[in-house]
């Protein structure tokens, strides 16, 4: 052991009060903290080789597809009627305004009903993949030649079409 004498902080010229008051200010500044993108919760879905996404607090639910009565002589996208929870509900195909070749619905076929405070209508799908977070930023407009796409917001980087179902919503109603 070595026999040293004790030397004090304030007898070495050492300011141990000063030292502590500087790291408590470095440890009690404000610290940066990010928010949070704005994002949406979106259901995934496919239709016609193509992936397209719907907020959903615009989906009501989703079903399969057993039962559908086309009506004739009818405006595209309207294209049929389904049973739904003992109720009538108006079956829309979007693929004549996304601009998608019309082709015939497979046995898999599913209804996604969308509505704002109750299912107002249904949407055919092909396949329901999942729900994701898309952040609002990373939401980018069409192409030029994509532009006469009624009711879709823009795609994301990994190709998923974001419809704009509060719009395609107010246009059913009205």
């Amino acid at each position: 052991m070595i026999n040293e004498p004790f030397v004090s902080p304030t007898e070495n010229n050492f300011d141990a009060r000063a030292v502590l008051e500087a790291r408590a200010k470095s440890l009690a500044r404000a610290r940066e903290i990010k928010k949070p993108e704005a994002s949406d919760e979106m259901l995934i879905f496919r239709l016609a080789r193509e992936y397209y996404s719907l907020e959903t607090k615009f989906v009501h639910a989703v079903f399969t597809l057993t039962d559908l009565t086309p009506l004739p002589n009818v405006k595209p996208p309207l294209y049929g009627l389904t049973s739904w929870r003992g109720d009538v509900l108006t079956v829309l195909d979007l693929r004549g305004l996304f601009g998608a070749p019309l082709n015939a619905l497979d046995d898999l076929a599913r209804v996604i009903v969308l509505g704002d405070k109750f299912g107002a209508f249904g949407i055919l799908a092909d396949f329901v993949d999942s729900i994701k977070e898309i952040e609002l930023s990373s939401i980018f407009p069409l192409p030029e030649n994509q532009r006469d796409r009624q009711h879709i917001r823009g795609v994301t980087s990994d190709a998923v079409l974001v419809i704009d179902a509060a719009g395609l919503i107010r246009q059913q109603i009205d």
